[in-house]
């Protein structure tokens, strides 16, 4: 295809080709939220551009906030600044909800920054159907130095081999999980540079005839106490049709 000239035509020979590039590749490399795995379709993205979007701020209201701030980024311009009260079991978190998807595989993905005085976090995805209340879920337990994966009770169970992020307030850390509704069983975790397999882990599921069909994604980090926490959250990505 010539370059240059009007779509109706050409003002001189066809010399100048351009080759097809892949469109994910180019997404990529122009800023794409999905910097370290572009698997499976992208339905849901909050890079808070201005304001928190569709997510409502959770606490436990001992005076934490949650802010859009141009401090730290990684993609884009904002990110949402999380501070906590330096009480010990306070929590600051993010929740969105969203309809449920025709899909069964899903993937949470979260850019975030780590601070030394978190006690713990997690984020989890809990999907109602109108018959069940499935979720699923990873911890990052800061004393113990491990990270857990919600369990079919409830409770959080330890991921063999898993590494814990980086501690840094400009460094943003990259998680993301995948799992599979129909057959209540996690596929993978990624912390770059690990990717784990979680095939063997099972999800929560409850019967739940009463609360009607959505999906909600949560976020939260727990205070030791210590001093005041700060972290930065870049990008929050659901996807479907993962693996």
């Amino acid at each position: 295809m010539a370059h240059g000239f009007p779509d109706y035509g050409a003002a001189q020979a066809k010399a100048e080709l351009y080759t097809g590039v892949d469109l994910a590749e180019v997404a990529a490399r122009l800023g794409a939220l999905s910097r370290y795995d572009r698997l499976g379709d992208v339905i849901f993205y909050e890079d808070f551009g201005g304001d928190l979007g569709a997510l409502e701020v959770e606490d436990s209201g001992a005076g934490e906030t949650a802010v859009v701030t141009a401090d730290r980024k990684v993609i884009g311009s904002f990110s949402c600044r999380l501070t906590s009260a330096g009480v010990p079991g306070s929590y600051i978190g993010l929740l969105g909800r969203f309809p449920v998807p025709y899909s069964v595989m899903y993937g949470v993905e979260i850019q975030w920054t780590w601070h030394a005085n978190m006690d713990h976090a997690y984020f989890r995805a809990d999907i109602y159907t109108g018959a069940y209340h499935l979720a699923f879920g990873i911890q990052l337990d800061v004393p113990t130095g491990l990270n857990y994966y919600l369990n079919a009770l409830g409770g959080w169970t330890a991921i063999p081999g898993a590494i814990f992020p980086y501690f840094d307030d400009r460094m943003f850390n990259v998680a993301k999980f995948t799992f599979n509704i129909a057959t209540m069983r996690y596929s993978r975790f990624l912390i770059p540079p690990r990717l784990i397999d979680l095939s063997a882990c099972i999800g929560f599921a409850v019967a739940d005839l009463v609360t009607r069909p959505h999906m909600e994604c949560s976020g939260r980090i727990y205070d030791n106490g210590a001093a005041i926490t700060v972290s930065y959250v870049d990008s929050l990505i659901i996807t479907a049709n993962d693996m």
